[in-house]
Formats: C-alpha cells, sequence, structure tokens
C-alpha cells in the first residue's frame, strides 16, 4: 500500500514538473520570438534609416580629414574634452555622451584638428551637428563649449568655406573624403589670410590613415 502510495506521489510529482517545463518552454519559446521580432524590426529601422540619410553602417569605412576654423583670423580649437571622444569608448559612453561613434574628434598631438569618420555618406554638417554646432552657406554657430556666437554673412565679413584648397558652396552637405583638408573661414578676410589659413589646415590625418606621402 505504502509502495503504491509512493509511486502515485512520483507520478504526480512527474505530471507537475512536465506541465513546470512545458510552460517554461512555452514561456522561452515566447521571449525567443519577441527577441526575433525585435532584431527583425532593428535591422528594417537600420535599413529604411540608410535610405533617409545615405549614411552607411557603423565601421564600413575609416577615414580621416583635417579641420581648421577662423573666426577674425583667429583659430578656433575644436579639441577640448567636451567635444573628444576615447579611443575606446564603451556601450555606456556612447549611450549617454553627446558626441557621435560615426564621426567625432580624439584626443592626441596626432589628432589636432583631425575628424574620424566611421561610416560611409558622413557630411560636414552632420559632424558639426555632433559637437553642436550648425552651418549653412553664410552663417556658423560654435559649439557652446566654445561660444555663444553665431557667425553670419554681413557688409564686412562673410563665411567661406574650402576642401582642398577650392572654396565650394552649400559646405553643410560635403561628403568626406579620406584626407580632405577643410578651412572653415569667417571675417574680412584678405586674401594672404586665407592662403596662410589654409596651409594651417595641414595633413595630420595622414597619420591615422597611415596614408603619409614620404618625401
Amino acid at each position: 500500500m505504502k509502495k503504491l502510495k509512493k509511486i502515485r506521489i512520483t507520478i504526480l510529482l512527474l505530471l507537475f514538473l512536465n506541465i513546470f517545463l512545458v510552460n517554461e518552454l512555452l514561456n522561452t519559446s515566447k521571449v525567443l520570438k519577441e527577441m526575433e521580432n525585435t532584431l527583425e524590426n532593428s535591422a528594417v529601422y537600420i535599413s529604411q534609416l540608410q535610405k533617409l540619410t545615405s549614411i552607411g553602417r557603423l565601421t564600413d569605412e575609416h577615414i580621416h580629414s583635417d579641420i581648421k576654423i577662423f573666426i577674425q583670423n583667429k583659430e578656433i580649437n575644436l579639441n577640448i574634452k567636451e567635444l573628444e571622444a576615447p579611443e575606446y569608448g564603451t556601450i555606456d559612453f556612447w549611450k549617454t555622451n553627446k558626441v557621435s561613434k560615426f564621426v567625432h574628434l580624439h584626443e592626441g598631438v596626432k589628432n589636432i584638428g583631425v575628424i574620424h569618420v566611421h561610416a560611409k555618406g558622413i557630411k560636414l554638417g552632420m559632424f558639426l551637428t555632433t559637437i553642436n554646432a550648425v552651418m549653412n552657406d553664410t552663417c556658423l554657430k560654435l559649439p557652446q563649449t566654445i561660444s555663444n556666437n553665431t557667425y553670419c554673412d554681413d557688409e564686412k565679413n562673410t563665411l567661406k568655406v574650402y576642401v582642398n584648397g577650392k572654396q565650394i558652396n552649400n559646405p553643410q552637405y560635403h561628403e568626406f573624403k579620406d584626407l580632405d583638408q577643410i578651412l572653415i573661414s569667417y571675417g574680412n578676410q584678405t586674401n594672404q589670410e586665407l592662403k596662410t589659413q589654409l596651409s594651417i589646415v595641414g595633413n595630420i590625418s595622414c597619420i591615422s590613415s597611415e596614408n603619409c606621402v614620404k618625401e
């Protein structure tokens, strides 16, 4: 009789265990399905975002460009801590910090005025947005950490943007290319002052791109 009772208890325990396992499998299946839907939605989101912005996937490209900004013939230093990204940022850093993983500045002597670009389709205006600056054909607003001023064309002063020595229009839409030398200059510049500013832009970016021309 006792043996029969033990068998019944064992059967009941097995039934309960079976129900528990089935329930866990159903829950696991539901979680996996939700994860699958999330991944699919993320893939669609990324694909649609790429179509809208023409920006490639992160790390599809790694190029570098030199940039200098002059206001009234005075060079503006962009390499300040608030505008720089670490060489290897953590996930938490990229989630909470304002700088972009797609395009950013780094600290260090070899990175002074060097923009690091990690995806295709990144434009100059996008970079400026990531450091809280704005630019169009006639106006430049610097990051608040540098200045609260906005510099626009007037009777005496003009905004000029040069890429590789040539003045361009609609500079905010310029797409970065490796070793671009970019000058943003505002003021009543003489030709000689512009020539000097262009020479200061330099080509430090070739160090990061490992593409320096040996003389």
